[in-house]
Formats: structure tokens, C-alpha cells, sequence
């Protein structure tokens, strides 16, 4: 919804990441961010959803949001 919204879901990968948090609140963020992107990535595997970003821009974060996510940086 925002002018940005891959680089909001990196953002939301990162505060996950780093806190450790797989919801936030009630929301699974990985899930819905994951689903998203997939429904949204274009025939040649790029995204290109922000008025002011380049394609490459997008889907830089879009990769970084799908291949960090899984992994945690804080121990339990």
C-alpha cells in the first residue's frame, strides 16, 4: 500500500530477523510478505512495483526478503 511496499517488506524481514520474531502479532509476516511477492513478480522473474525505484531496485529487496527470512540472527 505505501509508495515503497518491497522495500516495507525488507524492513519487515529485517525487524523480524533480528528480533527473532516469526509473527508480529497475530500475523505471520514471512507468509504474507512471500505471498505478495508472488503474486505480484513479473514473467522474467522481476518486480517492479515502485513509481520511483528501478525494476532492479525492487527486485533486489524482493530477493533479500525471500533468502534471509528463513534464517535467524539472534539466538534463542
Amino acid at each position: 500500500r505505501g509508495p515503497h511496499p518491497i522495500y516495507f517488506l525488507y524492513g519487515c524481514e529485517r525487524a523480524g530477523a533480528i528480533s527473532g520474531n516469526r509473527q508480529f502479532g497475530e500475523l505471520n509476516w514471512y507468509e504474507l510478505g512471500a505471498d505478495f511477492l508472488l503474486k505480484r513478480q513479473a514473467v522474467d522473474g522481476s518486480w517492479d512495483l515502485a513509481a520511483n525505484y528501478s525494476a532492479q531496485a525492487d527486485t533486489s529487496f524482493a530477493i533479500l526478503f525471500l533468502s534471509r527470512a528463513t534464517s535467524t540472527l539472534v539466538p534463542r
